[in-house]
């Protein structure tokens, strides 16, 4: 006898391959994911009386009555995602059919209290909800790891609390996932990698993490470390010279790549006398002036920016060895910073396959999601545990 959890497992397993095909016929689907076509038909009959699937487009067929595709509906309910990042906390509705229906954001300063942050992430969620079409069918909420100089909030952080509180909001108890796994999601379900079987997904802000698609599926061990690939420690020729008379002794990826480092090797590099604009910025440097200086060929900048394309190249050749990825996606805002550095992590990649692995070096691309992709990614790991 199948049970009411089994039933819900398989359409969940249906409705994913909709999303993926985005128009799918019945006997398509069947073969998909290896049941009858009468068993699929019974399934796809309860998703649209159930509001979750619609009727498509009819596809001609050689024999016999034209089959009927079948894709999501998008009234049939809304996402909300949450990402709680070191200076932001930003808030996204999704619809079925993963539309962004709204989008809010909030600065967050060093000594703003927890319960202060998350008053305001409420805030922005119920103006995200206010969009929403149907039923609210989950919430996921994206924390980062808390890395160096974390803020005051990220200090007091207490995830029962958080999840409790959200829970309480929304009447809906939300899923919680760390940075690396969220963008892991949002590229699956909405970004570069929605049609690739095996990817990586790389960030940088706060500290570098790695998430993992293999074989389509999210490796989703949730636990606070996972996927926090930061502390790895490079190879020292990977630094320029005038970065090394800057005296940058930790060579982690997190010091030469993740934004906090970059900008730290910066205004280290900064103390030499390299000419350089950034020396013209008044106030904090922020990565706007280094990724300006970048674009515009500055030195210095230039220096900071090629050994975190070194780095995160060398990163990439060893997450090559353990999983194989056809793609790695760098997220925002490292995505920012052009085509050129992509190309520049891709060649020092390629530069470690060929000298210690035989497993080719896979293609770097940026993501085609911006700011808002942590929160799209914790909607997506909401989707991702959805069930009808």
């Amino acid at each position: 006898m199948i049970t009411a959890h089994q039933t819900a497992e398989t359409e969940a397993m249906l409705l994913r391959q909709v999303r993926r095909a985005g128009a799918i016929s019945r006997v398509e689907l069947a073969r998909a994911i290896g049941i009858t076509p009468s068993t699929v038909g019974t399934y796809v009959q309860r998703l649209l009386a159930g509001g979750y699937l619609r009727e498509g487009s009819r596809l001609p067929g050689e024999r016999g009555r034209p089959a009927t595709q079948v894709k999501l509906n998008p009234a049939a309910g809304f996402m909300i995602g949450m990402d709680f990042t070191h200076h932001y906390v930003r808030v996204v509705s999704l619809d079925f059919t993963e539309r962004v229906l709204a989008q809010e954001r909030s600065w967050i300063t060093d000594a703003i209290p927890l319960d202060v942050v998350l008053d305001t992430a409420l805030l922005l969620a119920r103006t995200c909800a206010r969009h929403g079409r149907g039923e609210l069918l989950g919430i996921g909420i994206s924390v980062p790891h808390p890395g160096e100089r974390a803020p005051r909030y990220l200090c007091q952080w207490d995830s029962e609390r958080v999840v409790a509180a959200v829970g309480e909001a929304f009447t809906k108890e939300p899923r919680l996932a760390n940075s690396a796994l969220a963008l892991a999601a949002a590229e699956l379900w909405f970004g570069a990698g929605r049609k690739v079987p095996t990817f990586v997904s790389l960030e940088g802000r706060a500290c570098i993490s790695a998430g993992i698609v293999a074989d389509g599926r999210l490796l989703a061990l949730d636990r606070p470390g996972t996927g926090m690939i930061g502390h790895w420690l490079c190879p020292e020729e990977i630094l320029p010279e005038s970065l090394r008379r800057a005296d940058m002794r930790v060579l982690s990826l997190n010091r030469l790549a993740s934004i906090p480092g970059l900008l730290d090797g910066c205004r280290l590099a900064l103390q030499n006398q390299i000419p350089s604009q950034l020396r013209d910025v008044t106030g904090e440097l922020l990565f706007t002036h280094l990724r300006e200086a970048w674009l515009a060929g500055d030195t210095l900048a230039g220096d900071c920016v090629d050994a975190a394309a070194r780095a995160l190249g060398w990163a990439v050749s060893r997450l090559s060895d353990l999983v194989a990825p056809e793609l790695v996606i760098v997220s925002y805002p490292l995505a920012t910073l052009g085509q050129r550095f992509l190309d520049r992590i891709s060649q020092a990649a390629h530069e470690q396959a060929a000298a210690a692995s035989p497993i080719a070096a896979p293609r770097i691309v940026a993501s085609i999601l911006a700011e808002h992709a942590g929160a799209i990614g914790a909607a997506a790991v909401a989707l991702h545990h959805w069930r009808p």
